[in-house]
């Protein structure tokens, strides 16, 4: 149904631009013709139905050919993270028939596969160059049907072990429904993205977002480290006139550390994979005169709440209402269903959610619903508030504890640029608290004087580590499974 939604989208603005990378430009009718030539050399690779490919390859033009390419020949494409090594893949090991990656990746992919087939886009800014194929344009292709494999995924794995899952067809083609209708996107519109596209956020909120609605997509050339390219990041987003930026809290943050622009065609401008702290959201307002939304989601499903309209004041904290086609609750712990404003579990309804892990009978899947593993509330008027994740929930002497209140609290003290909370076993309390922190000239018994002055003592963290960087993944998301292993 995707390559369906791409025959689509050809047929009815052939001529609108499609993708823009560095200094080329494709309108649809030419990308596709590129998309049928690949399609061809797979085909003649003997590529079909079923057979699992991995896409191994940083944001580039190669990324969006091939991506197309392997469903085109009813493959299951397996997107990976460019920044894996041959170590993470313990869980990876299915298959695969073949592997598409880029000049740069190879050797990498090279030792952290055992797959004979891996063939190698030379030309990144117009990928018109692969070793090993003989790109011939060709017409066959398979449209899938709903219930038909799309996509091999692995979930981020920041709060535990990455989980395998599949996405359908149909789910996939649902989210893109679901995203173009709520957010009313045209084809005129303009997506920018320096969001890897192999995570669900980049593929979903801005991929899927030009394909579902004929929108140009404005892929950034070289994005990482966005540390060092957010003067880059700004002037292209004025100087393509960007009317959607989808972002992480990270690269928000980033920009607030270069010259304004003049940023006044973005009509939607969101955060999502990290919760975005007050304090970015009011300074980019300043800055930028732009409010920073927010959007909710997860591998299982993409996306599932944006925030569009709530008042500005409540905005940093909200994550906004369900997505077309999405329904939410929130429950306790006999599944039921909890008074407007009170805190439980979030569970949602969609007919973008996978069907499940690989080989994992995970219980957060029930009769249709999945609890996404998050704290939250709702109001009157159907806002979904994040309380936190209920794995950081703390059990300190009969309290409740909530990490990112903590975070939020030491963040304010001057010295301490990044931090992050955990819970450990404690024997007198149930649980204890440590903070690993990032900070400048900081002793432990400063920090814990500023604690003492503004935190209720059960919220107090018992334990300090002080710590150069904290873990992330590509999204700038703090992996706290990694921090219980410093403990």
């Amino acid at each position: 149904m995707i390559i369906q939604q791409l025959l689509d989208t050809v047929a009815r603005y052939p001529q609108r631009p499609a993708l823009i990378y560095a200094k080329q430009r494709w309108d649809w009718a030419a990308l596709f013709q590129q998309i049928k030539a690949l399609n061809g050399a797979l085909a003649a690779k003997g590529i079909g139905v079923g057979d699992k490919v991995v896409l191994w390859a940083d944001n580039s033009p190669a990324f969006v050919l091939a991506y197309y390419a392997v469903l085109m020949r009813g493959a299951i494409l397996v997107p990976l993270d460019p920044a894996l090594k041959a170590g993470d893949f313990s869980l990876r090991n299915e298959p695969f028939k073949a592997a598409l990656t880029t000049r740069k990746l190879f050797s990498r992919c090279q030792k952290a596969l055992d797959i004979e087939q891996i063939w190698i886009c030379e030309d990144n800014e117009t990928a018109q160059q692969w070793s090993g194929l003989e790109l011939q344009p060709c017409d066959e292709m398979h449209i899938a049907t709903a219930d038909a494999p799309a996509l091999l995924q692995y979930s981020s794995g920041s709060t535990g072990t990455p989980k395998a899952l599949y996405r359908r067809h149909g789910e996939c083609y649902a989210e893109i429904q679901h995203f173009r209708r709520t957010c009313q996107m045209q084809a005129e519109d303009r997506i920018f993205s320096a969001l890897p596209l192999f995570h669900a956020h980049g593929m979903a909120n801005s991929f899927w977002a030009s394909l579902g609605s004929g929108a140009c997509l404005v892929l950034m050339a070289k994005p990482q480290p966005f540390a060092l390219q957010g003067q880059r990041a700004l002037d292209l987003l004025q100087q393509e006139k960007i009317t959607v930026f989808p972002a992480v809290p990270l690269q928000f943050e980033t920009l607030l550390h270069c010259q304004a622009v003049d940023l006044s065609a973005i009509r939607l401008c969101f955060s999502a994979g990290n919760p975005l702290s007050e304090q970015v959201f009011q300074d980019f307002l300043a800055k930028f005169n732009l409010p920073i939304r927010q959007l909710y989601g997860c591998s299982e499903a993409g996306s599932v709440c944006i925030d569009l309209d709530s008042p500005l004041e409540a905005s940093p904290r909200c994550v906004g209402r369900p997505m077309h086609g999405v329904e939410v609750q929130i429950w306790n712990q006999q599944q039921q269903s909890v008074a407007t404003g009170e805190i439980g579990d979030i569970a949602f309804k969609s007919p973008a959610l996978t069907q499940g892990y690989l080989n994992d009978d995970n219980p957060s899947f029930i009769n249709g619903w999945f609890l996404i593993g998050d704290m939250g509330s709702l109001d009157a008027q159907g806002y979904l508030y994040i309380a936190g994740r209920k794995a950081f929930v703390i059990e300190v002497a009969g309290h409740k504890v909530y990490a990112h209140e903590i975070e939020a609290v030491l963040k304010q003290q001057p010295k301490i640029s990044e931090v992050a909370v955990i819970g450990y076993e404690d024997d007198k309390t149930g649980e204890g608290i440590c903070a690993f922190v990032v900070a400048k000239d900081l002793s432990e018994a400063n920090f814990f004087d500023y604690c003492q002055q503004h935190l209720a003592i059960f919220k107090r963290p018992q334990k300090i580590r002080f710590i150069s960087a904290l873990p992330k993944n590509a999204l700038g998301k703090i992996s706290k499974t990694a921090l219980l292993a410093l403990l």
